[in-house]
C-alpha cells in the first residue's frame, strides 16, 4: 500500500474533475487501510466522502447541494487527520478544501 501514490493520483483526479475514479481510488486504499486500523484511515473515508460530494454537484442530481452537503460534512469531520500528512501530499487537504469552496460547499 503505497499512501502517497494513492494521495497523488487522488490530486490528479481531483484536477480533472474526474470525482467517481477518485472515490473508486480512495475507497480501495481505505479497505485496506481499515484492515490494518492505520491512523489514515479515517482521512481517506473523508476523502472519499468529498469525492462522493462533488459528484453530487457534477452530475447535478435531484437534490445535489442539499445530499453534496450532507456527503462532505464527512470530510469536515476527519479534515484535522491532515496533521498526520507530510507538508508536500497536505495539498490534498487544501485542493479539496478550494474545490469545495468553488462548488459552494464551504
Amino acid at each position: 500500500m503505497d499512501i502517497e501514490k494513492e494521495l497523488h493520483l487522488f490530486l490528479y483526479l481531483l484536477s480533472k474533475e474526474d470525482y467517481y475514479q477518485a472515490h473508486d481510488e480512495m475507497e480501495h486504499l481505505w479497505r485496506e487501510m481499515k484492515k490494518e486500523d492505520h491512523k489514515l484511515t479515517n482521512f481517506i473515508k473523508g476523502l472519499i466522502n468529498a469525492a462522493v460530494a462533488f459528484e453530487h454537484i457534477k452530475r447535478a442530481t435531484p437534490n445535489a447541494s442539499i445530499k453534496a452537503q450532507k456527503t462532505f460534512a464527512g470530510f469536515a469531520k476527519y479534515k484535522n487527520d491532515c496533521k498526520y500528512l507530510t507538508d508536500e501530499l497536505k495539498a490534498v487537504c487544501f485542493a479539496v478544501e478550494q474545490k469545495a469552496k468553488h462548488m459552494n460547499l464551504l
